[in-house]
């Protein structure tokens, strides 16, 4: 370690580098080219009560019109920025009570990274765009509290994150919170997050997700690695994303608790509903090679009706023999009609299952076994399509020689001609993809309308004795996306409602 008397030590006291010192009355600041750094705030593990408010190394403190842009926000003991109102008790101990609101605020091409908990966070920043940031590194200090993300909000209603790279966190990717209605999160790459890359809680839509690529996440004790993981919440449209190679499910969806949060009409609030899971849409998505399953949706319940999934492309999921069974019927995509933690019998489910195969003519010898399948509620996508009418003109797709790293950070695999086949439907409101590329009548399913499509792929033996797949493709159609810095988009500019 070397002599100390000669080390240099750096002591953080104050909470915050910067921010107002009144509450809910600084507005129109702007905040450019600034390296901020430290920030001795407390862990805001209640900050909805009287405890311990959100405190960053910058913080708005409830203020309105901020354009915050290209700074570098690091090494705050636990937040990196907060943009909301804090919490019920005033951060700096003045008595100043918490504003209704805060925001909009344009929050545009900063470094937010190593932060002890978490990158960005506020509480009623309504209408606040999040874009272009790089967030990564942040929850250095290892919080396990339900606080923690790359980014996370609280009522986000009409909010926009667009265009961040979100990676390597040790906790959440991007967290949307109790109520987001017209929120829109689009066209990010969320990589290599811990416990879920996106995290959708609580609330009645809508909300878009589209154009994302979400990959990579790793489990944690706590979650298992979703790329896309809800509970609570409903209206959801998931549309155009790439999920690839996440630890657990690609999407997961279910009833988690019996909670009443606010439902809005027209931008006003009109009253409380218990929490569901329904009307779900998940459409045009590529969903490859996640490791727990593919998808899974609710079972039907008063709580969870009307969802949809249909026009997906799905590869294998890589977890049951090795990489040389691709393609084989050992290694298909796998799907689970969950039953929103106990609210549906499982019971019922089996009987229901077993009625469908049934009027299927579907043989005994091909039908599984409903006592496993009892313990064990995995679905082929044959048996997925019989038991809850979804996905019935998704396909699998021949995908191989997957390959991502984050640190360039890059994607890059070859894949058969599923996605010129599919024929997927444009959704209202998506109008260019990852790239900023338009999207057109007949677009392709994920987020990249450019894609490589590699013919001899579908050619492929489903086994080649002693080898695998890969022997017999020489030279293939590669594609390697460079996922940032992206190009500047095509004119028009990138996606917005």
């Amino acid at each position: 370690m070397g002599d100390p008397s000669k080390a240099t030590v750096e002591l953080t006291t104050r909470p915050r580098c910067f921010a107002p010192y009144h509450r809910g009355r600084v507005h129109h600041i702007h905040v450019r080219g600034f390296v901020m750094e430290g920030g001795a705030s407390d862990f805001h593990a209640k900050f909805y009560d009287h405890r311990s408010p959100q405190v960053g190394v910058l913080g708005t403190r409830a203020g309105r019109h901020w354009v915050i842009e290209n700074n570098v926000i690091r090494f705050g003991k636990t937040l990196g920025m907060d943009i909301g109102t804090e919490g019920d008790r005033d951060a700096d101990g003045l008595g100043q009570r918490q504003p209704r609101g805060a925001g909009p605020h344009l929050i545009r091409n900063n470094r937010i990274t190593d932060n002890g908990a978490g990158g960005i966070q506020g509480i009623r920043s309504r209408g606040t765009r999040i874009i272009g940031n790089v967030i990564e590194r942040n929850n250095r200090l290892g919080f396990t509290s339900p606080e923690i993300g790359g980014i996370k909000l609280h009522f986000f209603e009409s909010g926009l994150i667009e265009g961040n790279l979100v990676r390597n966190n040790d906790c959440y990717g991007i967290w949307l919170d109790n109520m987001w209605h017209n929120a829109r999160v689009s066209r990010n790459a969320v990589l290599s997050n811990q416990g879920v890359g996106v995290f959708i809680e609580m609330g009645f839509g809508p909300l878009m997700i589209d154009n994302n690529v979400i990959a990579l996440t790793r489990g944690s004790t706590q979650v298992s690695g979703d790329g896309i993981y809800s509970h609570d919440a409903s209206g959801v449209t998931v549309a155009h994303n790439l999920v690839f190679h996440n630890a657990n499910f690609g999407l997961w969806a279910h009833i988690g608790t019996d909670r009443h949060p606010g439902v809005y009409r027209d931008g006003r609030r009109i009253g409380r509903r218990r929490c569901e899971s329904s009307g779900w849409r998940v459409v045009n998505n590529l969903i490859i090679g996640n490791h727990g399953g593919a998808v899974g949706l609710p079972a039907e319940h008063p709580r969870a009706t009307a969802n949809h999934a249909d026009d997906n492309l799905y590869a294998a999921s890589y977890n049951r023999w090795t990489l040389e069974t691709f393609g084989d019927a050992l290694d298909r995509p796998v799907f689970v009609l969950n039953n929103n933690k106990g609210r549906v019998d499982r019971e019922a489910l089996v009987s229901r299952f077993a009625e469908r195969l049934a009027g299927a003519d579907v043989p005994a010898a091909e039908r599984p076994g409903m006592a496993r399948w009892l313990d064990l509620p995995y679905l082929r996508l044959d048996e997925w399509r019989m038991l809850t009418g979804h996905d019935r003109h998704s396909r699998f797709a021949v995908v191989l020689r997957t390959m991502a790293s984050t640190r360039t950070p890059y994607i890059s695999f070859v894949i058969g001609t599923a996605p010129t086949e599919l024929g997927c439907e444009r959704i209202d409101g998506v109008q260019r993809d990852y790239f900023g590329n338009r999207i057109e009548a007949e677009p392709l399913p994920g987020p990249f309308q450019n894609l490589v499509i590699e013919p001899r792929a579908d050619g492929l033996p489903r086994r080649t004795e002693g080898r695998g797949p890969f022997v017999g493709l020489h030279r293939p159609r590669l594609n390697h996306i460079t996922l940032w810095p992206r190009p500047e988009p095509p004119a028009g500019g990138p996606a917005r409602r």
